[in-house]
Parts: C-alpha cells; structure tokens; sequence
C-alpha cells in the first residue's frame, strides 16, 4: 500500500452555502526529477459533501484530456437533509485534467436549494502539480464502455451510460 505523502486541496467549502461549487479545471502534472515512474505513481481522490436542508445535491467529478470531450467519472446525488458522501478512492487511468461540480435544487423547481458544505482532495505516492487549465467544455457524459473494465465500482450497472454510482 502506498504511503501518500503529496496531496492538494482542489476545493473547499466550510460555510454552507446553496452556490453552485465549480472547482476546476485543473491540470495534474507528476514532478521530474523524482524516483516514482510515472506508470507507477498512484493518485486518490478524497471527497466530502453534505447536504443542509431539503432537496437534493448533485456531485459529480470528471475527467479529460483538454479537448473538450470530459467523462463523468463518478456521481451521486443527496436528497435529504443531513444526508452526505465521503468517497476514498483509487484513480485508475488518470487523464491529465480534472474538474468537479456541485449543484443544489430545491424540492420544487419554485423552492430555495439547500446548502452544503464540500471537500475535495487529490493525493498521490510521488510528488505531482495541479494548476489552473482554460480547456473548453464541449461534450460531459458517462463513458458508455471502459477499457479493461476499469469503471467506477458502483456496484451496478457496469458503466453503461446509466448513474455510476457513489463516486465523485
């Protein structure tokens, strides 16, 4: 098991609030220089989001590679009050950007959205960069098919284009 000393905030919220929480892009970058190669270095995601009030809060976290085209690696949505994630997990396959996106919606379409509070992280075995990327937003879906079978474990229907499961 990897010890995973380098990690970055990618985003934080301490005060609830009912703003839509739009985190990224970011680049990822392994370091030069350093004794991991880079098919070897592990990166982890570390995610917390809880719900204040009634409603519902769409999590979702995607991947790309800055053409435009960005896979929706994981998603869920929280649809009570007190309800939250906390998602540790493996990135198989990490493509160089990241982004992710909160989004609250009352009961009713008329209703205020709840609050939340959020946290995300990245964390990896070797030392890595994450910046700030302008790369266009054309096209963000749920792969229909992973290569090696390497999907999201949701538990379920095997990535084929449905709700992946609790993993942002």
């Amino acid at each position: 098991m990897p010890v995973l000393r380098n990690s970055r905030l990618l985003f934080q919220r301490d005060t609830p609030s009912s703003d839509v929480l739009e985190a990224g892009p970011f680049v990822l970058r392994p370091s030069d220089g350093d004794n991991v190669e880079d098919p070897n270095q592990r990166f982890f995601i570390m995610v917390y989001v809880e719900q204040q009030g009634a409603g519902s809060v769409n999590i979702e976290f995607l991947l790309g590679f800055g053409d435009g085209l960005w896979a929706i690696l994981g998603q869920d949505t929280l649809t009570e009050d007190g309800d939250y994630e906390f998602v540790f997990g493996d990135i198989d396959n990490v493509p160089p950007y990241m982004k992710a996106r909160i989004t609250p919606a009352g009961p009713l379409p008329e209703d205020d959205p709840p609050t939340f509070i959020a946290t995300g992280r990245i964390a990896s075995n070797a030392p890595f960069r994450v910046g700030r990327a302008n790369v266009p937003t054309t096209v963000e879906r749920i792969p229909t098919e992973w290569v090696n079978d390497n999907g999201p474990d949701d538990g379920g229907d095997g990535g084929d284009g449905g709700d992946p499961g609790g993993t942002p």
